[in-house]
């Protein structure tokens, strides 16, 4: 823990206005959007507070806000409650590059960790201090440095929020084309940090793609300027060392990334196919054959039911009534019983199962391309010919359509389901053409039995693709659900590195995944990644227990 005087430091080096101990500030680090944190914590009635008048001052020890419970908690803490379990011991907000490296030079001498953070929207525990330490708030370096326009390029401090700085890059005529779900609630700072992936990646890559220069600074103060260039032969890539670091390397402040002039046009398209199998192969051949969507999303079965199709409203996709009369008795209980019933349904996951069970075998393939008039048409239609060609039916423009006006909404509503006693997840994975099946199927088959389990598949390549699950399970108590949530994740991750795949795509490691990292790496890379932490982190002070260095 800080003692007074380390505190009385600090602010000399930031100012007392940009170093925070308040109580409600260490609650807030403590944690991030990992959903186990959710479970249980999201039924409290009792709002977190700074203790009144006459209360008794919050512990220094601080454990954890327990559902119910008045603020603060003075129960000890349960064996396996995270967050809170060791919060930081003060909150700092630099300015500037220059700052960051005082204050990494201060902790360096005193041994104290630091833990950087963007905008807490991870949902790995990647930002969650494990001993305490100093949480490194980046947020008010959110400038926008400059755009060369030449070249296609803007620099940006880590700190900028990502919508602000699509909105800022709008204005002056360009796109970076990155948008992941997180957009109004992440920062370039956390993309980077985390390899990030946006709903256009096919298009676009992901974060790594478009960086051509960071800064970052090290433990010990010293500030590190890569050279901006759009390709070099001078070693190996700096620069990516630093990228999907998640911190425990040192603090990216600052980055020049590749750009784009803003497409003018944007066109929609959606498709069906009887199945995942004959989706997928269109999606490959179609990026074999060098035509390139900016989005490309195929549902599976369940996951359009549930969340792809919306009826006649979404493309003429109808659901069976089992008899051969179209749009039936399935299609209204969806649209009824299920959309009023969501929550019930949700955190019931074996009931809503059944319920799946009807779906017909039908997948929703979203398809979004960009460029001038003349290009993305021809992309569209040379699409439809190879869909139609596979045995799909061509929807037109109107499920893309509703999906790119709502493609945000869906992270937002997950909360009803931590209301209402359940919990829900993702587990994004990848690997290439050739394995994706049998990866698919293998998951899928291994999670069922636990949880509600739903896919679809984005952010796709020439050589391979992502699969994103979607898991919502349920139990009776708190400690139960935690319990299903550690075994869903085990299953999925033993699962994944069975069948071959790489058990994340965009979404990083943090705590969360750490136990993976050996067999994602094998003993001879992690030993790698350690030597690196070591000679770069001797004292250890950067992000401690992330990126499977416990």
């Amino acid at each position: 823990m800080l003692n007074e005087k380390q505190v009385k430091e600090l602010a000399q080096i930031l100012g007392p206005d940009r170093v925070s101990t308040r109580t409600v500030d260490k609650v807030a680090y403590s944690r991030d959007l990992w959903p186990l944190f959710q479970i249980g914590f999201a039924e409290a009635d009792s709002p977190v507070r700074e203790p009144q008048p006459g209360e008794p001052a919050a512990k220094p020890d601080l454990k954890i806000v327990r559902p119910g419970e008045p603020y603060p908690a003075d129960a000890p803490a349960a064996e396996d409650s995270f967050p809170g379990e060791h919060p930081p011991d003060a909150i700092v907000w630099p300015d500037s590059t220059e700052e960051v490296a005082r204050i990494l030079e201060w902790a360096d001498g005193k041994e104290i960790p630091v833990i950087p953070f963007g905008a807490g929207s991870g949902v790995c525990g990647g930002t969650v201090p494990i001993e305490g330490g100093i949480v490194l708030d980046l947020k008010r370096m959110d400038q926008l440095v400059g755009i060369d326009e030449e070249s296609c390029l803007v620099t940006a401090r880590a700190g900028i929020i990502g919508e602000i700085l699509e909105r800022e890059l709008g204005e002056k005529g360009f796109t970076l084309g990155h948008f992941p779900s997180s957009m109004y609630c992440s920062t370039l700072g956390g993309w980077l940090a985390t390899r990030s992936a946006g709903q256009a990646s096919t298009r676009y890559g992901k974060i790594e793609d478009m960086v051509l220069g960071l800064t970052a600074v090290l433990p010990g103060g010293k500030v590190v300027e890569t050279r901006v260039a759009p390709r070099a032969a001078t070693g190996p890539d700096l620069k990516q060392l630093f990228i999907g670091s998640e911190g425990v390397l040192g603090v990216i402040t600052e980055a020049t990334l590749r750009i784009h002039p803003a497409p003018p046009e944007r066109v929609f398209a959606g498709a069906e196919f009887g199945g995942v199998h004959p989706g997928l192969q269109a999606i490959r051949a179609l990026l074999q054959k060098g035509i390139c969507p900016a989005v490309v999303r195929l549902y599976d079965e369940i996951d359009t039911f549930i969340v792809g199709s919306r009826g006649k409203d979404a493309g003429e996709i109808s659901l069976p009534d089992g008899k051969g009369k179209g749009e039936g008795w399935a299609a209204r209980m969806k649209d009824g019983i299920l959309r009023k019933g969501e929550r019930f349904f949700l955190t019931h996951p074996k009931m809503l199962k059944r319920l799946t069970d009807l779906a017909p075998d039908k997948c929703l393939l979203i398809l979004v391309f960009e460029g001038t008039e003349k290009q993305a048409r021809l992309e569209e239609a040379q699409a439809r010919a190879l869909v139609e060609g596979s045995g799909g039916k061509w929807l037109g423009p109107e499920p893309a359509r509703r999906w790119w006006e709502s493609r945000y909404a869906v992270s937002y509503q997950q909360s009803k389901i931590f209301a209402g006693g359940g919990f829900v997840d993702t587990v994004e994975i990848s690997t290439v053409w050739s394995r994706l099946e049998n990866l698919y199927a293998s998951m899928k088959s291994a999670l069922s039995p636990h949880c509600l389990v739903l896919a679809h598949f984005s952010h796709a390549y020439a050589t391979g693709c992502s699969i994103y699950f979607t898991v919502v399970g349920s139990a009776p108590t708190t400690g139960e659900k935690k319990e299903l949530y550690r075994t869903v994740w085990d299953i999925a991750m033993n699962t994944c590195v069975r069948e071959g795949g790489s058990i994340s795509h965009h979404h990083g490691i943090g705590r969360l995944k750490g136990k993976w990292m050996a067999d994602e790496w094998g003993e001879a890379g992690m030993e790698t990644l350690i030597a690196i932490k070591k000679a770069l982190d001797p004292k250890g002070i950067m992000n401690p227990g992330k990126l499977g260095m416990e």
